[in-house]
């Protein structure tokens, strides 16, 4: 049984149902279409980082980007966490995390 974009749509909620769908006049463009900018800022060998409310700081440098067979991007990175004030470092990886979701999380080296 084939779904019309209009009964998924109808089914969407909250923050997926506003992204889903762009109007423009009467027609409708860019089903489940993202925002692709973060592309061109998440390269391999970036590295991105996080302040945490306990006083570390994560570091994540970028191994590769890539989409899954849906087409969602990914970033797949190491993760190095030290307290602010000290030499202790954590490092952790690969892992993996949405694109999006990346960019939400990180803030590109200043």
């Amino acid at each position: 049984m084939s779904m019309s974009a209009m009964a998924l749509y109808g089914q969407l909620t909250g923050r997926s149902r506003a992204e889903a769908i762009e109007v423009r006049g009467n027609s409708w463009s860019g089903f489940f279409s993202k925002d692709r900018r973060g592309e061109d800022v998440v390269k391999e060998g970036n590295r991105f980082f996080r302040h945490r409310p306990d006083r570390m700081l994560e570091t994540a440098t970028v191994l590769s980007v890539s989409s899954d067979r849906m087409g969602i991007p990914h970033v797949r990175y190491n993760l190095e966490i030290q307290k602010l004030r000290g030499t202790t470092k954590f490092s952790d990886g690969p892992r993996s995390l949405a694109l999006e979701t990346f960019m939400s999380t990180y803030r590109a080296e200043s």
